[in-house]
């Protein structure tokens, strides 16, 4: 063989030895580039299970939430339920007399009352004193004596 071709050879072998080196440091750099990935995938895997954590308790939350929104709605109803009785009670107080009421129209009764024996009193008195005079006349009439006798006569002995 020639030096020539000897010289080629090792030219040939000394690309190939770079290419290899080459492809030795592309190796590595991907080598290290896979470690960054796995680095970057056991830092999503651990943010990813916090986010979990963080779903399940807004989850958790929902549900407390969605609880006491239904309370609320069962309150709410209790209130309006007891507006709409207050609101009947009202109604049902204006139209019913109270005891100031009774007892006021008792007071208005009794008065009225007073009045009308008041006035059968002074009407009755002013009859008697008719009744009287009439008497008086009639006596005068048929004289004193004769009523007298009439009297005693119509009593038994």
């Amino acid at each position: 063989m020639s030096e020539q071709l000897l010289k080629e050879i090792l030219s040939e072998i000394k690309n190939v030895n770079q290419r290899l080196d080459q492809i030795d440091t592309v190796v590595t750099e991907l080598k290290a580039n896979a470690t960054e990935v796995k680095t970057d995938v056991s830092n999503l895997e651990g943010q990813m299970i916090e986010t979990n954590q963080i779903v399940k308790a807004i989850r958790h939350n929902t549900e407390f939430i969605s609880g006491e929104v239904n309370g609320l709605k069962t309150t709410t109803a209790n209130l309006e339920a007891i507006k709409r009785t207050e609101k009947m009670l009202t109604l049902m107080n204006a139209k019913v007399a109270t005891k100031d009421d009774v007892a006021e129209f008792r007071t208005h009764i009794i008065d009225e009352i007073d009045a009308l024996r008041t006035e059968l009193k002074e009407n009755i008195s002013q009859v008697e004193t008719n009744i009287k005079d009439d008497m008086k006349s009639l006596f005068e009439i048929a004289g004193e004596h004769e009523v007298k006798i009439r009297t005693l006569s119509r009593r038994p002995v």
